[in-house]
């Protein structure tokens, strides 16, 4: 405001020298009074007037100067404030924000993009320099830039049209959403946002549902594989049966039933993954499942990994575990040490006790089963930064290229033990390799098996009915020539609207009915419920490869894949009402 008082302060500053100018040159030229007298008091009257006209456009003069200039100074503020607060928002901006001056061909067609600003979201969000890329184009700066994305500044170069994209950078191996536009022809502006956390997210939820999708075909083709297994266990012990027990070939079935035993572990290991079938601990032996795990490695792992298995002779590690969790456990670290000896290296599994330290002041021994199991898996490989230590188990983590990892085997590993009581260390730097400790807390050894164990005693029928229910033809048929062996009458059904069938006819006959819970047409479960709310109160063995079934009175589970003795106790044990409900001790 100062300056706009000054300006009517020298307006009316030079009204006044007007005015003195005029009284001099009348006392000058008229002398026509006094010189006082003809500037203040005695100013004839059109002298007066003049002299106020004057005066009052030199104050005129000066306001409309001083309210120009209040504008002016307005103007000029509010701009500066503006540009404040462009600048602000163009420096302090978490997107990126680029200005290209389009670069034309002969033809008058936009071929490339030169740099004229950026701002430091922008050198944040790509890892590029402003002061090295301003004044280069885009080709020249940025040369792994994705086709689409030069393709859509020429588009909006050519129509004016804004265009929003996606793109990857290969330089900060980053995506990236574009909004590009064009503030005047010649020019292109780009705001850039960074989506590689959201497009992560996304691989993360189609990387989730595909292994639904696996962990759903896993369970069905566990459920096939019980249904085969359960076969091959009732012939083979039919076979042994029709031939004498000095026959070679029965050495020959012995070795076909520990193939289908082990195979069985394969269809359970299946519904563990699918989530079908929950982790099943007990009191074992970590030396065997080292073992036996150890003995797979070898011929999963490249001949250029040695692999070498120290296992003190005195070494009594009983854990209560699940083992084909452990064994899970030791696979993936031997994956993820071969992973980091590409050229191959050498492989170290040791096995060693920890015992417990015994409280303060008690001078005994510490019993066997306290104290911890470690088990130690190193490797000579490139070993891993610090900053790769810190964040090894977190889910979805991973040093290998886009597709060759999911990230989640050292997340799962950490689950693994945590739910086991135990804890894992890691010990790793760059071109040593890496140490993983596995502790495990003991337990106290397993009891031997009695030598006077009775062996299970099958009942012989009396020519009671069994309606068996199930859809696989082999199985079935296995399991009625089994049935009728011990003496059974036995009534067949392939689905549930056969079963029903059969069950009016022969409803008042039917003792026992043997029932698989997954049936075409009518699936085991509503099958039961409808028999059930009939009244139809007969005993049920459900045959299953899961752990669950229906919770209804008067039924036993018998899991898939078994073995036809097994079928025959339980019926003769049910029939005979020797047996207790399924969920209660048997």
């Amino acid at each position: 405001m100062r300056r706009e008082y000054r300006v009517i302060t020298l307006s009316a500053g030079l009204g006044a020298i007007a005015w003195t100018l005029d009284a001099a040159l009348d006392y000058l030229v008229f002398y026509d009074g006094t010189f006082w007298g003809l500037l203040l008091t005695d100013v004839p009257r059109h002298d007066l007037y003049i002299r106020l006209i004057v005066l009052a456009t030199f104050l005129v003069f000066g306001v409309s100067i001083s309210r120009m200039l209040a504008a002016r100074r307005r103007s000029e503020h509010a701009l500066r404030e503006s540009k404040e607060r462009y600048r602000r928002l163009f420096t302090e901006m978490s997107g990126g924000f680029a200005l290209h001056e389009v670069v034309f061909n002969d033809e008058d067609q936009p071929c490339d993009y030169r740099f004229l600003e950026v701002n430091p979201g922008f050198e944040q969000l790509t890892g590029l320099r402003r002061g090295a890329i301003l004044g280069r184009s885009i080709r020249d700066v940025m040369p792994g830039a994705e086709p689409r994305w030069v393709n859509a500044y020429a588009e909006v170069a050519r129509t004016g049209r804004s265009m929003r994209i996606e793109s990857h950078l290969q330089e900060s191996d980053r995506h990236y959403d574009v909004v590009a536009f064009s503030p005047k022809r010649g020019y292109i502006a780009a705001i850039l946002t960074d989506a590689t956390q959201r497009r992560h997210l996304e691989d993360q939820l189609r990387q989730a549902q595909k292994m639904e999708a696996v962990g759903t075909l896993a369970s069905g083709i566990a459920h096939d594989f019980n249904n085969l297994l359960t076969a091959i266990y009732g012939y083979t012990e039919l076979a042994k049966t029709l031939l004498p027990d000095d026959s070679p070939a029965v050495e020959s079935l012995n070795m076909v039933e520990q193939a289908a035993r082990q195979a069985s572990s394969v269809t359970r290991s299946l519904l563990t993954f699918s989530r079908k079938a929950p982790g099943h601990k007990q009191v074992l032996n970590l030396t065997v499942v080292v073992n036996d795990t150890v003995r797979l490695l070898r011929h999963v792992l490249p001949a250029s990994i040695e692999v070498e298995q120290t296992i003190p002779p005195d070494f009594d590690g009983w854990v209560n575990a699940d083992a084909m969790q452990l064994q899970q456990v030791l696979m993936n670290l031997a994956v993820n040490a071969r992973d980091a000896m590409p050229d191959g290296g050498r492989l170290r599994i040791s096995l060693h006790h920890e015992p417990a330290k015994p409280p303060a002041g008690s001078a005994g021994p510490v019993g066997p089963g306290n104290g911890t199991a470690v088990l130690v898996v190193e490797d000579s490989g490139i070993g891993m930064t610090e900053e790769t230590q810190a964040r090894i188990f977190d889910p979805f983590f991973t040093t290998k290229p886009r597709g060759q990892g999911t990230g989640l085997g050292m997340a799962i590993i950490h689950g693994i033990i945590t739910n086991h009581g135990g804890a894992i260390h890691v010990e790793s730097k760059e071109g040593r390799g890496t140490r993983v400790a596995v502790t495990l807390p003991c337990c106290e050894p397993a009891p031997a098996p009695s030598s006077q164990a009775e062996a299970v005693e099958t009942v012989r029928g009396r020519g009671q009915v069994i309606l068996v229910v199930e859809d696989d033809a082999h199985v079935r048929a296995i399991m009625t020539t089994s049935l009728r062996a011990l003496g059974y009458q036995v009534i067949q059904a392939s689905n549930g609207l056969e079963a029903s069938e059969a069950l009016a006819d022969q409803r008042e006959r039917v003792q026992l009915i043997v029932l698989d819970m997954d049936l075409p047409k009518k699936g085991g479960t509503a099958w039961l419920q409808d028999m059930r709310n009939t009244g139809f109160a007969a005993p049920v063995i459900v045959t299953t490869g899961s752990p669950q079934a229906p919770p209804l009175q008067n039924t036993f589970l018998l899991r898939k894949p078994f073995q036809m003795s097994e079928l025959g106790a339980l019926a003769g044990r049910v029939l005979s009402k020797t047996s207790t409900p399924m969920g209660k001790p048997a």
